[in-house]
């Protein structure tokens, strides 16, 4: 028989006293109700709101001990501990089918079997994410407000700064670090640029120089005086997702300092320009066919964490002066995975891949050409019935919430609910105000199913190109190959021991 534990869960994103004042609220509850409790589960410095639920461990140990029948109880201090998103609801939903209590300090038992549960914790929680949208534009106007008084803000402090009182300044060994990188970007390239840095060991604190961490060190306006900020920009409205990209419409700038100018204009100035010369894409031919390696930009590898990744392109001379090519993993050379192919040389496998690709084309008859062309063009309207039955899902979800808010409107009439009416008021507007949006959505989605679906016919000169590829082929110099290769294969995937081509057509 299992012993079900009982296990406190207790959460603070930042603020120490914050954190003990939690710790002694619970403790003072634990001791009241004489609870014993068997595990803490702390959680220092994580976020509730750009955080997943599934990325953080503690709530994914406390779910696994649900799912096994070792947990009884979960105490935290209140529901926004969870965290200050509504997926938490799905989360006490997962407690509630696993037999778990949830009992918040300030709130009580959050999942007491009532048919309102669901619903009142479902509106705390978006409650808390609106908080939570609060703080972060408070942080947001906060940070505008220092960098226009010319103050740091936060954040990796600039390479060739320290920070003292909110203030920058040059620290003069990296300066000169920085001074010898635009020289050599002048001279000789960012290629050569990081491999002398990496020859010499010359780091950025500690981590070896990449090429990104170079470029990024040559487009900062910061050794001309000029503090850039706001430049990067998320690229979701999800709070979790992280991922940020460069934004000139949102860059902005503080005040010009002299006192932290490191370069000339006339230096900074000129590796501008000679950046945009060496990038434009102007008068060169795409990005697979910079050099003369056949399968250029087609190769891919599943890497020692299991995610499938691009594979680079790397060249060395031989003893004659002979460029080879080989194609290789910079993921797996950087976290040294062992036993997992890292690179593969031309040499030994452009044959192979070759081979592999004529002997598809050539195994393939019309019908199956057609079939696929057909497949490829049904595609689009796969993904429009995929929506359509996802609206269907989302609209059958907000008509039953509406359902249940309007019972606890009556409740709250009638003097039998406490929540608050106003902020009941306005979810049922702002769920109707969604019903109507998804519901013209609907609309849309299925007319243009329905246009689609008339129009699907297949493309006959794409079925011609790939009949006679292997015949062209064989007709073709290296040059040409490599072009008709990009014409019909998508992309190529070592895969283990599996070789995956995939066209096209699929």
């Amino acid at each position: 028989m299992i012993l079900k534990k009982i296990i406190v869960l207790n959460r603070v994103s930042s603020n120490r006293q914050d954190f003990e004042s939690q710790n002694n609220a619970i403790r003072e509850y634990i001791d009241k109700n004489n609870i014993l409790v068997d595990q803490w589960i702390t959680e220092e410095g994580v976020s509730g709101y750009s955080n997943k639920l599934s990325d953080r461990q503690a709530i994914k140990q406390i779910e696994e001990m649900a799912l096994l029948g070792e947990l009884d109880t979960l105490i935290i201090f209140n529901l926004d501990r969870i965290g200050r998103t509504t997926e938490g609801a799905e989360f006490i939903k997962r407690m509630t089918y696993s037999n778990v209590k949830v009992i918040s300090v300030t709130e009580g038992l959050l999942n007491s079997g009532n048919d309102t549960d669901e619903l009142i914790n479902g509106i705390k929680f978006w409650m808390a994410q609106q908080e939570s949208k609060k703080i972060s534009l408070r942080s947001k106007n906060g940070k505008e407000a220092t960098n226009k008084k010319g103050l740091f803000a936060g954040g990796p402090v600039n390479f060739g700064y320290g920070v003292l009182d909110q203030k920058m300044f040059v620290i003069p060994e990296e300066a000169e670090i920085v001074k010898l990188i635009f020289d050599l970007y002048i001279k000789c390239g960012k290629n050569e640029t990081v491999k002398y840095l990496q020859e010499k060991n010359i780091t950025k604190r500690g981590k070896r120089f990449s090429q990104h961490m170079v470029h990024d060190l040559l487009k900062d306006t910061v050794y001309i005086g000029l503090k850039r900020y706001n430049q990067w920009q998320k690229v979701s409205t999800d709070p979790t997702n992280k991922k940020r990209k460069y934004n000139n419409e949102t860059l902005k700038f503080q005040e010009y300092r002299e006192e932290l100018r490191i370069l000339d204009d006339n230096t900074f100035n000129k590796v501008q320009e000679l950046i945009e010369k060496r990038t434009s894409s102007k008068d060169k031919v795409k990005y697979t066919n910079r050099t003369n390696a056949l399968f250029e930009g087609l190769l891919w590898h599943r890497c020692g964490d299991e995610e499938i990744r691009k594979l680079h392109l790397d060249n060395k001379k031989d003893k004659y002066g002979n460029v080879i090519y080989s194609y290789r993993c910079s993921h797996c050379r950087r976290n040294f995975y062992k036993d997992v192919t890292k690179t593969y040389g031309s040499k030994k496998y452009n044959k192979l891949l070759e081979n592999n690709v004529l002997k598809l084309m050539n195994n393939m008859s019309i019908e199956e050409l057609e079939k696929k062309a057909k497949e490829k063009q049904g595609s689009t309207s796969n993904s429009i019935l995929v929506s359509i039955e996802s609206h269907k899902k989302e609209l059958d979800k907000k008509r039953k919430a509406i359902s249940n808010m309007e019972k606890e409107l009556i409740n709250i009439f009638s003097g039998e609910s406490s929540m608050d009416k106003d902020i009941l008021i306005n979810m049922i507007t702002k769920t109707k105000e969604d019903i109507v949006t998804l519901s013209d959505n609907l609309k849309s989605l299925e007319a243009e199913y329905i246009e689609i679906s008339k129009t699907i016919s297949i493309d006959r000169a794409l079925i011609e190109q790939y009949k006679s590829f292997n015949y062209v082929y064989g007709l073709a110099d290296d040059k040409q190959k490599k072009l008709l290769l990009q014409e019909v294969v998508e992309k190529i995937t070592f895969d283990g021991d599996k070789l995956i081509i995939t066209l096209f057509l699929e």
